[in-house]
């Protein structure tokens, strides 16, 4: 039986935009970067690292844990866990015309944070904290959908055509489950009691990283499994947490060491370049060329061949967390600045 979350939801229509007051369409450049200038499109109190697009628009989440709170209450930081007052939580998901324009917002939500933002061709998918729950809503807007079943925990918006592969958040979990987009019962697609993070699905197979053990050395494995069923198999330890994968020639991804590209063929992976940056820290994306991520301890967003290579430095500005190619164009969100960017290539 599903768990109806009522009374924190509410959709912002574009009438009512004007009175959040606090998204502007911008036009100013910010440092250079080693190509040309990056422009800023867009401000929103509280971006994280979740941007996504299609072929028309970017989309991204919010975060705002002052929202409403007594001035001389208002936190510096958010906190995390138990340090969280939902009280003063309010999120959103945007989205804004790669052309320019002005943001709109599609979902707003009160008392709760929103991660692990995802789409298909016609909806947007992410979880919520508050509750580890999945959501759904159409890409212009609307009422927001709960999807899981309300039994376990979830955390992931992994996707394939019908379904969303997440892992069980719970104590003991069952393993990688599957929640179908049209909303329903989970069921279990790969058995597993390790820390588990979903990675991708690509050709048929779902893959996922596992850490082994509790060492210190925060050793991950690389796993794989027919998205339908069967078994599994390691392809390789890394260093660090990855988590994503980008698919395309090959699959790539960044932890808080190292770029890698991995061969599914051959399952092999390679390392292309070493890095500064958390996995975890917001997309990552490749072109024709270059596996690009952004590493907002240094302030850069950094490419690398996709075969190999030196890397170089696509833009510099802020504490860039997240990363999009576009047709000779970087989009990127500004973390400390609040800001999604542009930067012509």
């Amino acid at each position: 039986m599903r768990r109806p979350f009522l009374g924190t939801l509410a959709l912002v229509t574009l009438a009512s935009f004007a009175s959040l007051a606090s998204f502007s369409r911008l036009g100013r450049t910010d440092s250079p970067s080693p190509r040309g200038g990056s422009i800023e499109l867009a401000r929103s109190p509280g971006a994280t690292c979740d941007l996504r697009d299609d072929e028309r628009y970017l989309y991204w989440t919010t975060v705002d844990y002052n929202f409403g709170r007594p001035t001389t209450r208002r936190a510096q930081k958010g906190g995390g866990g138990q340090g969280i007052d939902w009280r003063y939580e309010r999120a959103t998901i945007q989205r804004l015309p790669k052309a320019g324009g002005v943001p709109q917002v599609l979902v707003e939500v009160k008392g709760d944070r929103l991660s692990n933002l995802n789409l298909d061709e016609g909806h947007l998918y992410w979880n919520g904290q508050r509750h580890d729950d999945v959501w759904r809503v159409a890409k212009t807007g609307g009422q927001p959908v709960r999807l899981d079943d309300g039994e376990q925990p979830l955390f992931g918006t992994v996707q394939d055509a019908e379904g969303l592969y997440v892992r069980e958040q719970s104590t003991h979990p069952r393993g990688l489950v599957r929640v179908p987009k049209v909303g329903g019962r989970s069921t279990v697609v790969v058995p597993s009691k390790a820390l588990s993070v979903v990675l991708g699905v690509d050709q048929g197979l779902l893959y996922w990283s596992e850490r082994i053990g509790n060492s210190s050395s925060e050793v991950w494995a690389l796993k794989a499994a027919p998205r339908a069923g069967g078994p599994a198999r390691t392809i390789e330890g890394v260093q660090e947490l990855p988590t994503e994968f980008v698919f395309d020639d090959a699959a790539y991804f960044v932890t808080g060491r190292a770029a890698y590209r991995l061969d599914r063929r051959a399952a092999k992976v390679n390392r292309l370049a070493g890095s500064t940056e958390y996995g975890d820290r917001g997309s990552i994306d490749v072109d024709r060329s270059f596996l690009y991520w952004a590493e907002g301890k240094t302030g850069k967003i950094v490419r690398v061949p996709k075969r190999g290579g030196p890397t170089t430095v696509a833009a510099t500005g802020g504490e860039p967390c997240a990363v999009l190619a576009d047709s000779g164009r970087i989009f990127w969100v500004d973390r400390t600045g609040n800001r999604i960017m542009r930067t012509d290539l």
